[in-house]
């Protein structure tokens, strides 16, 4: 039985192309999660990092004393 199913599947080639096109898109789907989760990951610390760095252009110095009179 199970030798006749593998004879079969070598011998005939139907639905092979959609096979091919099920693994091709699984292939493109995993490596994108992947290289979406590295970027986001990345992506977020520059960011972050960014944010801090202008945040702390915006804050306001001490004022300076006032010069002294003549």
């Amino acid at each position: 039985m199970f030798a006749e199913l593998v004879t079969r599947l070598r011998r005939e080639d139907d639905g092979q192309d959609l096979v091919e096109y099920g693994i091709l898109t699984g292939m493109v789907v995993l490596i994108g999660v992947i290289i979406f989760t590295t970027i986001s990951t990345k992506m977020g610390n520059a960011y972050n990092t960014w944010g801090n760095q202008i945040e702390g252009n915006w804050i306001p110095s001490s004022p300076l004393p006032p010069p002294p009179s003549p």
